[in-house]
């Protein structure tokens, strides 16, 4: 009987605020291999502005778990992933933190990540895949100044097909983005991806990228923006076919963009509340775009729509006071419907 043995390491670092002999910690995990365990601890350490309280675990091989737990860092924690291989897990939790960062790499299929920030003020977590069938998630609670990105900013990341991105974001001031297939090399477009982000609070943004067929990207946002330019802001980009769209916006002050190049691409957007801004562009044939604006208080709500193609298919509705709706489209065989009511 052949026996596999699994390497278990776990580091826990105290400290026990300022002016203690452990002013910040450093944690480092280096597992080669494939299923080994890896789990970091720091709790209540006063970290300098140099970049202390950090947690590090780097793991080569397939089916390894990665945990990083890091509560009460006052300044400048943070927390790193680095995964190479196939069906891998790795979680980070990071509470009650200033200025935390959390950053996870995997390069493989099949990965799983998971980072949560709860409390956390001028948070920051980053998800970099390079792989397909893999899923991050990134959950911000209760905080402010957040920044959520997946795969936005690594020139290697995102490159694969079927794979999940998903952020969670409640408080103010935050900022989400995700990028599947960044199109850095060719032939890098996404298949059957998925988006979805979900704001709650004001002065947000969201920023959703998808080159590629046959993507879905849903981004939800509840809250009040501000004058522009800092209104709640949702916008996405598929260019590419069959893809699919969808921006809810409750609040007021908003502000959505969908833009598709290609065909057989659907777009939907939902404003609920006053001062909204709905802007569709789709190009090539047999498109649809879907706008819903409700307004029963003050404020100028806009619409607009523009397609160029064939076959293309416009619908507007607009509910309550102050609308304005604009469709233009170029080609044949299209279908313009707008509607307004009090």
């Amino acid at each position: 009987m052949k026996h596999q043995l699994s390497a278990i390491a776990l580091g826990i670092v105290l400290a026990y605020g300022a002016g203690s002999a452990l002013a910040y910690d450093t944690t480092t995990v280096t597992q080669g291999g494939s299923g080994n365990t890896a789990s970091a601890s720091q709790i209540g350490n006063n970290a300098p502005d140099d970049g202390g309280a950090v947690i590090t675990i780097d793991q080569g091989g397939n089916s390894n778990t990665a945990s990083v737990s890091q509560t009460g860092i006052t300044s400048y924690g943070h927390g790193n992933v680095y995964e190479a291989g196939d069906s891998n897990a790795v979680a980070i939790a990071q509470t009650n933190d200033y200025r935390t960062g959390a950053d996870v790499q995997d390069w493989g299929n099949n990965n799983v990540t998971t980072v949560t920030q709860t409390n956390v003020s001028g948070g920051a977590a980053g998800a970099y895949q390079n792989g397909s069938n893999s899923t991050a998630s990134i959950y911000q609670h209760d905080g402010s100044n957040l920044s959520a990105m997946i795969n936005a900013v690594s020139p290697w990341g995102g490159h694969g097909a079927y794979n999940t991105s998903a952020i969670t974001q409640t408080g103010n001031d935050q900022n989400a983005t995700i990028e599947q297939a960044n199109g850095v090399w060719p032939g890098t477009a996404s298949i059957g991806s998925l988006a979805a982000i979900d704001q709650s609070g004001g002065f947000d943004d969201a920023t959703i990228t998808q080159p590629g067929s046959y993507n879905t990207a849903y981004v939800t946002q509840v809250g009040n923006g501000g004058s522009a330019p800092a209104k709640n802001t949702a916008t996405v980009n598929q260019p590419g076919d069959a893809n699919f769209a969808n921006v809810s916006q409750v609040g007021s002050s908003l502000m959505a963009d969908v833009e598709q190049s290609g065909s057989h691409n659907t777009a939907y957007s939902t404003q609920t509340g006053p001062t909204g801004d709905v802007s569709i562009t789709q190009s090539l044939d047999w498109n649809q775009a879907y706008v819903t604006q409700i307004n029963y208080g003050s404020g100028l709500n806009t619409a607009g729509v523009l397609q160029s193609g064939s076959s293309n298919l416009a619908n507007v509705t607009q509910n309550g006071n102050s609308f304005t709706a604009s469709v233009a489209q170029g080609g044949n065989g299209n279908v313009a419907t707008v509607w307004q009511h009090f």
